[in-house]
């Protein structure tokens, strides 16, 4: 999931699938892993499995970022649905 967008990935199965190099990816929101690169910045289970992030403390760099990969994904992977707070 990339700023709220659900993407099916299962064409990248073989980068996001279970013990590949994007599995982190995978089944959680990855807006902030992606936006910032920080993949190894001690981030728990607990944080990367929260509600929704809100990216309000994201730099303007990082936004731009995370933007382009919302555009790769885009074209690469179909968005089947959003997620939604209740």
């Amino acid at each position: 999931m990339l700023k709220g967008k659900v993407y099916d990935v299962s064409l990248g199965r073989g980068f996001y699938g279970t013990g590949c190099a994007y599995n982190v990816f995978a089944g959680r929101d990855a807006s902030r892993l992606l936006a910032t690169q920080s993949f190894d910045d001690g981030m728990t289970e607990a944080e990367l499995d929260a509600p929704i992030d809100n990216l309000q403390d994201l730099t303007d760099e990082d936004l731009e970022s995370l933007d382009a990969y919302v555009g790769l994904f885009t074209v690469k992977y179909q968005c089947v649905g959003d997620l939604i707070e209740d």
